[in-house]
Protein backbone atom coordinates (compact mmCIF):
# COMPACT_ATOMS: atom_id res chain seq x y z
CA UNK A 1 0.00 0.00 0.00
CA UNK A 2 1.46 3.26 -0.88
CA UNK A 3 1.77 6.21 1.53
CA UNK A 4 -1.14 8.51 2.23
CA UNK A 5 -0.28 11.77 1.90
CA UNK A 6 -1.12 14.16 5.48
CA UNK A 7 -4.38 15.48 5.00
CA UNK A 8 -3.61 19.74 5.03
CA UNK A 9 -6.71 21.49 6.72
CA UNK A 10 -6.79 25.39 7.09
CA UNK A 11 -7.24 26.47 11.07
CA UNK A 12 -10.68 27.76 10.75
CA UNK A 13 -12.16 25.11 9.05
CA UNK A 14 -10.68 22.54 12.18
CA UNK A 15 -12.58 25.34 14.28
CA UNK A 16 -15.34 25.00 13.13
CA UNK A 17 -14.64 21.30 13.13
CA UNK A 18 -14.21 21.46 16.59
CA UNK A 19 -17.13 23.73 17.52
CA UNK A 20 -19.34 21.52 15.81
CA UNK A 21 -18.58 18.84 17.79
CA UNK A 22 -19.34 21.06 21.09
CA UNK A 23 -15.63 22.52 21.66
CA UNK A 24 -16.40 26.09 22.69
CA UNK A 25 -12.54 27.08 23.57
CA UNK A 26 -11.58 25.54 19.97
CA UNK A 27 -10.89 29.47 18.88
CA UNK A 28 -8.15 29.54 21.62
CA UNK A 29 -6.48 26.64 20.24
CA UNK A 30 -3.08 27.00 18.37
CA UNK A 31 -2.06 25.41 15.40
CA UNK A 32 -0.26 22.49 17.39
CA UNK A 33 -3.01 22.43 19.79
CA UNK A 34 -5.84 21.84 17.03
CA UNK A 35 -3.21 19.30 14.79
CA UNK A 36 -2.89 17.05 18.44
CA UNK A 37 -6.56 17.05 18.67
CA UNK A 38 -7.90 16.37 15.22
CA UNK A 39 -5.50 13.41 14.95
CA UNK A 40 -6.87 11.86 18.23
CA UNK A 41 -10.15 11.68 16.48
CA UNK A 42 -10.95 7.89 16.32
CA UNK A 43 -14.17 7.81 15.21
CA UNK A 44 -16.73 10.66 13.42
CA UNK A 45 -20.06 11.23 15.39
CA UNK A 46 -23.23 9.50 15.02
CA UNK A 47 -25.17 12.27 13.49
CA UNK A 48 -24.21 14.24 10.29
CA UNK A 49 -23.39 17.93 10.97
CA UNK A 50 -25.45 20.69 9.78
CA UNK A 51 -22.70 22.15 7.26
CA UNK A 52 -22.09 19.76 4.39
CA UNK A 53 -18.63 20.81 4.28
CA UNK A 54 -17.73 19.70 7.82
CA UNK A 55 -19.22 16.64 7.04
CA UNK A 56 -16.82 16.13 4.03
CA UNK A 57 -14.05 17.15 6.19
CA UNK A 58 -14.77 14.71 8.75
CA UNK A 59 -14.98 11.77 6.05
CA UNK A 60 -11.60 12.96 4.43
CA UNK A 61 -10.30 13.27 8.42
CA UNK A 62 -11.57 9.34 8.79
CA UNK A 63 -9.39 8.22 5.25
CA UNK A 64 -6.16 10.24 6.32
CA UNK A 65 -3.67 8.58 7.94
CA UNK A 66 -2.43 12.12 9.58
CA UNK A 67 -3.67 15.52 9.24
CA UNK A 68 -2.18 19.11 9.91
CA UNK A 69 -3.26 22.20 10.69
CA UNK A 70 -2.14 24.89 8.83
CA UNK A 71 -2.24 29.06 9.47
CA UNK A 72 -4.90 30.54 6.97
CA UNK A 73 -4.61 33.78 8.32
CA UNK A 74 -2.46 36.31 7.40
CA UNK A 75 -2.70 38.93 10.35
CA UNK A 76 0.50 39.44 11.68
CA UNK A 77 1.37 41.25 15.01
CA UNK A 78 3.97 43.71 15.36
CA UNK A 79 7.07 42.54 17.56
CA UNK A 80 8.17 46.01 18.93
CA UNK A 81 6.05 48.62 18.30
CA UNK A 82 9.47 50.88 17.65
CA UNK A 83 9.62 48.84 14.26
CA UNK A 84 10.10 51.22 10.82
CA UNK A 85 7.46 49.21 9.20
CA UNK A 86 5.33 49.13 12.21
CA UNK A 87 3.31 52.20 10.64
CA UNK A 88 3.07 50.92 7.25
CA UNK A 89 1.51 47.73 8.91
CA UNK A 90 -0.92 49.49 11.13
CA UNK A 91 -2.24 51.69 7.72
CA UNK A 92 -2.59 48.37 5.77
CA UNK A 93 -6.20 48.24 5.10
CA UNK A 94 -7.61 44.76 5.92
CA UNK A 95 -9.93 42.79 3.62
CA UNK A 96 -13.70 43.71 3.97
CA UNK A 97 -14.94 40.30 3.49
CA UNK A 98 -14.03 36.88 5.05
CA UNK A 99 -15.00 35.15 1.99
CA UNK A 100 -12.18 36.40 0.19
CA UNK A 101 -9.48 35.57 2.67
CA UNK A 102 -10.89 32.31 2.73
CA UNK A 103 -10.95 32.49 -1.29
CA UNK A 104 -7.42 33.73 -0.72
CA UNK A 105 -6.74 31.06 1.81
CA UNK A 106 -7.90 27.98 -0.40
CA UNK A 107 -5.81 29.51 -3.47
CA UNK A 108 -2.77 29.44 -1.29
CA UNK A 109 -2.94 26.46 0.57
CA UNK A 110 -0.83 23.17 0.23
CA UNK A 111 -2.37 20.29 -1.88
CA UNK A 112 -4.46 17.90 -0.13
CA UNK A 113 -6.26 14.91 -0.85
CA UNK A 114 -9.02 15.09 -3.13
CA UNK A 115 -12.57 15.92 -1.52
CA UNK A 116 -14.21 13.53 -3.51
CA UNK A 117 -14.74 9.62 -2.08
CA UNK A 118 -12.35 7.87 -3.50
CA UNK A 119 -13.26 6.13 -6.92
CA UNK A 120 -12.80 2.88 -8.62
CA UNK A 121 -13.63 2.67 -12.25
CA UNK A 122 -15.59 5.45 -11.34
CA UNK A 123 -17.87 4.18 -8.71
CA UNK A 124 -17.36 5.35 -4.99
CA UNK A 125 -16.80 4.58 -1.94
CA UNK A 126 -20.43 5.77 -1.36
CA UNK A 127 -22.03 4.22 -3.95
CA UNK A 128 -20.31 1.02 -3.86
CA UNK A 129 -21.28 0.39 -0.23
CA UNK A 130 -24.92 1.29 -0.97
CA UNK A 131 -24.88 -0.90 -3.80
CA UNK A 132 -23.32 -3.83 -1.30
CA UNK A 133 -26.24 -3.33 1.45
CA UNK A 134 -29.14 -3.12 -1.69
CA UNK A 135 -27.66 -6.30 -2.71
CA UNK A 136 -28.16 -8.31 0.74
CA UNK A 137 -28.31 -7.21 4.53
CA UNK A 138 -25.08 -7.13 6.20
CA UNK A 139 -23.60 -6.91 9.42
CA UNK A 140 -20.87 -4.10 9.63
CA UNK A 141 -17.81 -6.49 9.46
CA UNK A 142 -18.72 -8.38 6.32
CA UNK A 143 -19.69 -5.15 4.63
CA UNK A 144 -16.58 -3.94 5.65
CA UNK A 145 -14.58 -6.43 4.55
CA UNK A 146 -16.30 -5.94 0.81
CA UNK A 147 -15.20 -2.60 0.87
CA UNK A 148 -12.06 -3.45 1.34
CA UNK A 149 -11.60 -5.92 -1.21
CA UNK A 150 -13.01 -3.10 -3.74
CA UNK A 151 -10.52 -0.61 -2.17
CA UNK A 152 -7.02 -2.66 -1.41
CA UNK A 153 -5.16 0.45 -1.86
CA UNK A 154 -6.70 2.55 1.27
CA UNK A 155 -6.09 1.85 4.80
CA UNK A 156 -8.16 -1.09 6.51
CA UNK A 157 -8.90 1.05 9.59
CA UNK A 158 -9.51 4.51 7.71
CA UNK A 159 -12.09 1.94 5.60
CA UNK A 160 -13.40 1.17 8.77
CA UNK A 161 -14.42 4.49 9.78
CA UNK A 162 -15.74 5.43 7.03
CA UNK A 163 -18.32 2.44 6.84
CA UNK A 164 -19.61 3.46 9.87
CA UNK A 165 -20.16 7.04 9.37
CA UNK A 166 -21.59 6.13 6.04
CA UNK A 167 -23.73 3.54 7.70
CA UNK A 168 -25.12 6.72 10.91
CA UNK A 169 -26.46 8.92 8.70
CA UNK A 170 -24.20 10.00 5.58
CA UNK A 171 -25.62 7.81 2.69
CA UNK A 172 -29.00 8.70 3.83
CA UNK A 173 -28.31 12.05 3.54
CA UNK A 174 -26.51 11.67 0.05
CA UNK A 175 -28.68 9.33 -1.36
CA UNK A 176 -32.07 10.05 0.61
CA UNK A 177 -32.14 6.17 1.84
CA UNK A 178 -32.48 5.03 5.09
CA UNK A 179 -29.87 2.41 6.33
CA UNK A 180 -31.57 0.23 9.25
CA UNK A 181 -30.00 -1.69 11.69
CA UNK A 182 -32.28 -4.36 12.89
CA UNK A 183 -31.66 -6.27 16.49
CA UNK A 184 -28.80 -8.66 15.05
CA UNK A 185 -26.67 -6.34 14.25
CA UNK A 186 -27.50 -6.52 10.43
CA UNK A 187 -27.59 -3.55 8.22
CA UNK A 188 -30.04 -2.64 5.13
CA UNK A 189 -31.77 0.14 2.95
CA UNK A 190 -34.97 1.05 2.81
CA UNK A 191 -35.93 3.63 -0.01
Amino acid sequence: MADEEVLQIPKSQAIALFEGLGFKTAKKWDCDKLTEKINAIEEAPDEPFDDPDLDELMDNLMEAEEAVVFDDTDEETPEDEDDEDFEEKKEEPKPKSKKKDKKAAKKEKPKTKSKAPAKKNGESIDQITLDLLKAKPMKLEALHKAVCKKFPEHDEEALLRTTKRRLTGHLANKFGVEIVKDEKGTYSVEE
